[in-house]
């Protein structure tokens, strides 16, 4: 699940993710959802905004992969 993040990409193709609101840089955490499973995040270091949510970090390559397709070079 991706929500509210956004993408800018250098000339060398170098994708960074980052906070559509605020325009920080993501960061990557773990939470649990319960005791039992693990969940992958990308969270915005200064709104808190979790900008994605991934049960594998399987799951997040591919989707984050996907998203990286779309984004624009930054001009």
């Amino acid at each position: 699940m991706i929500d509210g993040l956004m993408g800018v990409k250098s000339k060398n193709e170098t994708v960074v993710f980052g906070c559509g609101d605020c325009g920080i840089i993501a960061e990557q955490a773990y939470g649990a959802q319960n005791k039992d499973q693990l969940a992958y995040l990308l969270i915005c270091p200064r709104c808190a905004k979790i900008l994605g949510e991934w049960t594998s970090t399987t799951a997040r390559d591919t989707e984050l992969r996907e998203f990286a397709k779309t984004v624009k070079l930054r001009t």
